[in-house]
């Protein structure tokens, strides 16, 4: 029953489609063509906003990294850096004089500084363990990041370089590990724990904010930072995971540090969670620090909560625990009287709003994938990079007024030609029936030129995590293989966020369950590929819809490719 209720809605959605005769079919040649957009930076006056564009050059097999500037209202747009290595993460000084971003021009990656009015970049940093995620601080005196650094060196370098050498230029050529959490991807750690360094403005030296023999901040994949300066400038708090097997452990905490000690003792502050505390951020008036939180210890996929610690009383309030969804990125309004926090939901991830003292929760904008955003000074506009299945990475801006957000009002135009002569296919939207009786939303992208008279091959591409969800997001497979001449489908199953925190959990420990069941019914006579991220139950499901289901009751599986696979 539930295949045919799936094949009818296939049948409604493939009925009527716009001609995009016009426009030609995607190609790998015009995925190298599209440019990228990470980070939004607001300079303090709000009138400038600081950005880096990726572009990459196929036949080079390259990709360049440089900072952008453009005004808020979408004029003046320019290169910013101009260097042939790359450069990234660009901050304002609190007096938006002065920029500080990420380069390896020189070598290494470390911070160079450079006026917002152009110039020549200056080299604040001179060390080898490289650099990532400069803030700098209120007063504009500090500016603080992180770098994978030998816990008895700290900020030594010539320590640093001294074992780093060692280990690349010995005689013995050999990974080593004396615990879990020895490698993430293809880095390893090999005895380096990640620090964050501070370093003064006026001189560029460099001391550690954490020492010891502990990750602070601990490994994130994305996310929002891990750090923050208090708004006078003399105390810094950072996430930290220092339980004795933290490979085990959810167990990040919350530390604060004074920025006047040489050697700083650091502070833990929420101690008394014994699950996930971390992405602080202090309130501009100081009075909190907020952050995310969850409950239940060792479970990483529990409910992530928006909470708020006051600093004159030690305690802590969650604000969201009626919001059933995972708390991301969080930004305090100006006036420190609410936050602004994104959120998956149903495919897409909006922008909240969480009054202080209410607690109300109200949606601000909706806007497919918002990867990332800044509120101006005024509380009255959002700045922020936003993409879409049927469209490229682009800044957009939007009013607001009583808690709501106007029209979006697009600032950018990186991709104007490429998305004029090409059909970008967009997703179109169905719900499914899934297992347990819930509701299953799929993605559906056709190919270029859908002729609704015909058959196409059927590519079923399943997300991993497990925890997390497919958005209306632009991807390069999924302009690829529409352009080939392939239908995508991509659902988000039970285990996926983005529906409620219930329907998160109900994968777990749920082998061979409720998700299989979701992804087996999406299949069809048609499906020549299942393209998946293998990582726990999902990676199970896709070997069991490829060795038990090959000639099942929903048809054939000609082939399936994992992803991001074991290495």
């Amino acid at each position: 029953m539930r295949q045919q209720l799936f094949s009818s809605a296939i049948c409604l959605l493939f009925c009527v489609v716009p001609s995009q005769a016009a426009k030609r079919r995607f190609t790998i040649e015009d995925l190298y063509r599209l440019r990228t957009i990470e980070g939004v930076h607001l300079s303090p006056d709000g009138r400038m906003v600081a950005f880096t564009v990726i572009t990459s050059e196929l036949a080079k097999a390259k990709r360049t990294k440089h900072i952008w500037m453009m005004d808020t209202d979408g004029g003046n747009a320019r290169q910013f850096t101009h260097s042939e290595k790359d450069e990234s993460a660009a901050v304002f000084s609190a007096d938006g004089k002065w920029m500080v971003f990420v380069s390896s021009r020189d070598g290494d990656e470390n911070l160079y500084v450079m006026p917002t009015t152009g110039g020549e970049a200056q080299q604040l940093t001179h060390i080898s363990t490289g650099v990532s995620d400069p803030l700098w601080s209120p007063d504009g005196k500090w500016i603080a990041f992180s770098s994978d650094v030998y816990p008895e060196c700290g900020a030594d370098d010539a320590c640093n370089k001294k074992i780093a050498q060692r280990w690349s230029k010995g005689p013995l050529q050999a990974h080593m590990a004396d615990g879990l959490l020895y490698r993430h991807w293809t880095e390893w750690k090999d005895g380096k724990r990640t620090h964050i360094l501070l370093a003064e403005v006026s001189t560029g030296a460099v001391r550690d904010l954490t020492l010891g023999d502990f990750d602070s901040p601990p490994f994130q994949v994305g996310g929002a930072l891990q750090y923050d300066f208090a708004p006078d400038s003399t105390e810094l708090v950072f996430a930290s995971n220092r339980d004795s097997t933290p490979a085990s452990s959810t167990n990040s905490d919350l530390w604060t540090v004074p920025l006047a000690s040489v050697r700083p003792t650091a502070r833990d502050i929420t101690g008394s969670n014994p699950a996930f505390d971390g992405n602080p951020r202090y309130s501009p008036d100081g009075k909190y620090i907020a952050y995310r939180l969850q409950k239940q210890p060792g479970y990483e996929s529990d409910l992530f909560r928006l909470a708020i610690y006051d600093r004159s009383t030690g305690t802590s309030q969650v604000l969201t625990e009626s919001f059933r969804n995972w708390v991301q990125d969080l930004q305090w309004a100006p006036d420190s009287k609410s936050l602004y926090f994104t959120a998956p939901l149903e495919g897409d991830n909006p922008v909240f709003q969480v009054t202080l003292g209410s607690g109300g929760i109200g949606q601000v904008l909706v806007d497919k994938t918002i990867d990332s955003f800044a509120i101006s000074f005024d509380s009255r506009r959002i700045i922020y990079a936003r993409r879409s299945v049927g469209e490229p990475a682009e800044l957009f801006a939007v009013e607001l007024r009583d808690g709501k957000a106007s029209l979006p009002r697009q600032l950018s135009h990186f991709n104007d030609q490429v998305t004029d002569e090409v059909d970008i296919r967009p997703a179109e939207r169905m719900w499914v029936a899934g297992a347990a009786g819930a509701r299953v939303e799929v993605f559906i992208v056709k190919p270029h030129d859908f002729d609704p008279v015909r058959k196409y091959p059927l590519i079923l591409n399943v997300h991993g995590g497990p925890q997390q969800q497919w958005q209306d997001s632009f991807r390069g497979d999924w302009q690829v293989y529409p352009g080939a001449g392939y239908v995508v489908a991509f659902a988000n199953p039970h285990g996926s966020t983005g529906y409620g925190q219930d329907f998160t959990a109900e994968i777990s420990g749920d082998w061979g369950g409720e998700a299989f069941e979701d992804e087996s019914h999406r299949r069809t006579s048609q499906t020549a590929l299942c393209r998946c991220g293998p990582y726990g139950s999902y990676g199970l499901v896709l070997r069991w819809l490829h060795d038990g289901l090959v000639r099942g009751p929903h048809g054939s599986l000609q082939g399936h490719r994992f992803h991001d696979g074991r290495f």
